[in-house]
């Protein structure tokens, strides 16, 4: 994934989000179900519940998010 992709995927993401079985924060490395989900911007991007940021992806087409993802899009985007 790309800086552009990156920020699409957290953009707008409301629905998204409430489609997917998870999510993650790749701010704090953290994975989330989506009802935990409570916060979103005026533009229906996630806020994380734990670090407030709005770096929250959707899961895959599985509907999963793996730690090691949310760490490389930490180390390469953060």
């Amino acid at each position: 994934m790309n800086r552009r992709e990156l920020i699409l995927a957290t953009s707008f993401n409301k629905k998204a989000i409430e489609e997917s079985i998870e999510c993650g924060c790749y701010t704090c490395i953290s994975i989330h179900q989506p009802e935990h989900i409570k916060e979103y911007t005026d533009d229906e991007s996630a806020v994380c519940p734990n670090c407030f940021q709005v770096t929250v992806i959707p899961g895959e087409a599985e509907g999963s998010v793996e730690y090691d993802y949310l760490e490389y899009l930490n180390e390469h985007f953060i």
